[in-house]
């Protein structure tokens, strides 16, 4: 039997009618400094890509990955990774909001660790996304 990209997207994409419907909102950042970070604007950019992804807490136990930035610091116990489709635009990606509701139930920003493409031959399967819980809600304006 023969692993193939298309057969792992196919699979994974089975697996994905099981997730929840995920909102994706993109961001870029005009202004701020090198040093702080307070005084960026974040202007939201493009429409809304609504799509399924796989909302997972973060397992030391079972994840290597997970563990690492346990012990770094780089993201905390209560944090959850998102696994959406490869095909998913992530570039400029900073809110994630999961529900089925408009707007979602929940929101959370993306980590700066961001976002680690999975891949077989050159061709994206999925990608990995860690989030955190905005406790605010949503930013003002909003």
């Amino acid at each position: 039997m023969t692993v193939t990209a298309s057969g792992l997207q196919y699979d994974f994409q089975q697996a994905l009618k099981y997730g929840e419907k995920v909102r994706i909102r993109y961001f870029s950042i005009s202004g701020g400094s090198a040093i702080y970070d307070d005084d960026g604007v974040l202007t939201q950019t493009g429409t809304d890509t609504w799509t399924s992804g796989l909302v997972q807490p973060v397992a030391p136990t079972r994840s290597s990955q997970d563990s690492v930035l346990l012990a770094q610091g780089k993201i905390l116990q209560n944090d959850l990774k998102m696994f959406v489709d490869g095909a998913v635009d992530t570039s400029g990606l900073w809110r994630v909001g999961v529900g089925s509701a408009n707007p979602p139930a929940r929101e959370y920003s993306l980590l700066p660790e961001g976002i680690i493409a999975h891949g077989i031959n050159g061709s994206i399967v999925y990608k990995t996304c860690y989030i955190r819980y905005l406790s605010n809600g949503s930013m003002f304006g909003e």
